[in-house]
C-alpha cells in the first residue's frame, strides 16, 4: 500500500500504533527517545517494538537532547528529528535529519540550516505556516507540515510537502482507537 504523499507519524509510544501506521504506508515513524518528554520510550522497550514492524524509517525525536551518541548507539535511527537550537548544540553528523523550524526561524538560522544541508532529508514546520512560506521552503528542501491533520486536503497537491502526524497513547496493550489518523491515512491511499 503507498500513499500520496510522505507522511511521518511521531509520538509513537506503543506497538500497536507502530503496527498499524507500518500497515498502512506510513514511510517515517518517530519515538520521543528523551527522557523525562511526554511520550518517552526507553531503548529496550523501542528495540523490542522496532522488531514487530517493517518498512517506515525509523525517526529518533530527540529535541531537548544533550548525548547524541547515546541516541545513535541505543535506538540505530535512520533519522534524527530537533530543533534548529538544538541542532546548533549537537552538531549532528552522520545520519539523515529532519530539522523542525518556523518561517521565522529560517530567516533567522537560515546559514546554519544552509550549512547542514545536505544531511537534512526534511524541514518540518508548523500546521500554520502561510502556504506561499511552504512553497517558498519546498523549493529548496523536502517539506512536512507538522500537526497537519486538519489541513491535509489543501496540502497533497503541493510539490516536495508530505504530512507529519502524531500517534497517542491506547488505554490498554492491543486496544486503540485510529479515528483520526484512519481518516487522514485512508484518504491519502493511492487508487
Amino acid at each position: 500500500m503507498a500513499l500520496k504523499v510522505t507522511v511521518k507519524v511521531g509520538n509513537i509510544s506503543n506497538l500497536s500504533d507502530a503496527r498499524y501506521c507500518a500497515g498502512m504506508g506510513v514511510d517515517l515513524l518517530g519515538f520521543v527517545v528523551v527522557a523525562g518528554k511526554p511520550g518517552y520510550v526507553e531503548p529496550d522497550r523501542f528495540q523490542e517494538m522496532r522488531g514487530w514492524f517493517a518498512g517506515p524509517q525509523v525517526v529518533a525525536e530527540a529535541y531537548g537532547a544533550d548525548d547524541f551518541d547515546y541516541i545513535i548507539k541505543n535506538y540505530q535511527p535512520d533519522l534524527v528529528e530537533l530543533s534548529v537550537e538544538d541542532l546548533l548544540i549537537l552538531n549532528p553528523e552522520g545520519i539523515k535529519l529532519i530539522i523542525a523550524i518556523t518561517p521565522e526561524g529560517f530567516s533567522r538560522y537560515g546559514s546554519i540550516v544552509e550549512k547542514h544541508k545536505p544531511e537534512i532529508a526534511y524541514l518540518l514546520v508548523p500546521a500554520n505556516t502561510p502556504q506561499p512560506d511552504i512553497l517558498e521552503l519546498a523549493r529548496h528542501f523536502s517539506i512536512l507540515v507538522d500537526d497537519a491533520e486538519g489541513s491535509y486536503k489543501q496540502l497533497i497537491d503541493l510539490k516536495n510537502v508530505g504530512l507529519a502526524l502524531k500517534g497517542s497513547e491506547e488505554a490498554r496493550p492491543g486496544y486503540k482507537q485510529y479515528d483520526e489518523l484512519a481518516e487522514v491515512l485512508e484518504f491519502l491511499e493511492e487508487m
